[in-house]
């Protein structure tokens, strides 16, 4: 049952990191046109860096820290709240990452697009299922085989 729900977890995963890739192929594409050409606002900047800095950072550390409280408190984890952690961190940072691409598409100020940029690329590579990676996890948050 572990096994099986790593591997969901896992394709889950690269199938939304291929489509955020898609995205940013697509809007690069689209930039070279010269779509929008109003220019930087305060309020498209603090609206990119915040949704990424909260849905690419602070949201998923704080799913993880609430359910390792959780798990401690329960003396483990099952493998379905585990996935839905997972999955939970997972789709929090897709928004943190495409408020990265908001913020790399319509002009805002520089330092807040390297910043939202920067974050987005954090919160992707904190869910990138790398090698043990999961294991540790599993280890960490005590998931019990059912």
């Amino acid at each position: 049952m572990l096994e099986k729900a790593l591997k969901k977890i896992n394709r889950l995963t690269w199938i939304h990191i291929s489509v955020i890739t898609v995205l940013l192929i697509t809007l690069t594409i689209f930039q070279k046109i010269e779509v929008s050409s109003w220019g930087a606002n305060r309020i498209n900047s603090v609206i990119g860096l915040l949704g990424a800095a909260i849905f690419s950072v602070a949201l998923p550390i704080l799913i993880r820290t609430l359910e390792y409280q959780r798990s401690v408190k329960n003396a483990g984890m099952s493998v379905s709240r585990f996935r839905r952690m997972k999955t939970l961190s997972l789709y929090s940072v897709d928004l943190g990452a495409l408020f990265a691409l908001f913020s790399w598409y319509i002009p805002i100020y520089r330092y807040h697009m390297y910043l939202a940029i920067l974050m987005g690329i954090y919160g992707i590579y904190s869910v990138l299922p790398i090698k043990g990676g999961n294991k540790q996890d599993i280890r960490g948050f005590g998931v019990l085989d059912e």
